[in-house]
């Protein structure tokens, strides 16, 4: 009989550490899974950015191209400043270039960050299933 009673209270002290233990290990994922959401909040973040980026960049494309449509109707229509309006229209031409490849090089960008968010997003709802179970 006090065998049994040294064995029920040695099992006990087992399942109290096995307790602490998964308390800490809970401790452990609800600090992880708090700085994932971080990450994610800043990720989102830079991700609205860069799409403020693009968006600014397509106006000055179109303000470009609008400029770039003006000095070609200006070639067009006068002779005397031929040579003049050829080295505006290079000028913008030029420009154009610049800025679809500051817009090209923000859509990569933009592509990456949704792509962390998604991974980010995923790993949180995987983390909260398991943390369920």
């Amino acid at each position: 009989m006090k065998e049994n009673e040294e064995n029920l209270h040695n099992d006990i002290k087992l399942l109290q550490n096995e307790i602490k233990e998964n308390n800490r290990c809970i401790d452990k994922l609800e600090i992880e899974l708090s700085s994932a959401k971080t990450q994610n909040e800043h990720s989102h973040t830079n991700l609205l950015d860069l799409q403020t980026q693009i968006t600014n960049l397509n106006l000055e494309i179109r303000s470009a191209n609008e400029s770039l449509n003006s000095a070609k109707m200006q070639l067009s229509s006068s002779d005397n400043s031929n040579d003049k309006n050829l080295e505006t229209i290079q000028k913008l031409s030029s420009e154009v270039d610049n800025l679809k490849s500051k817009l090209k090089t923000s859509e990569n960008k933009n592509e990456v960050l949704k792509s962390k968010v998604d991974y980010m997003t995923a790993n949180l709802d995987s983390d909260k299933l398991d943390y369920v179970n």
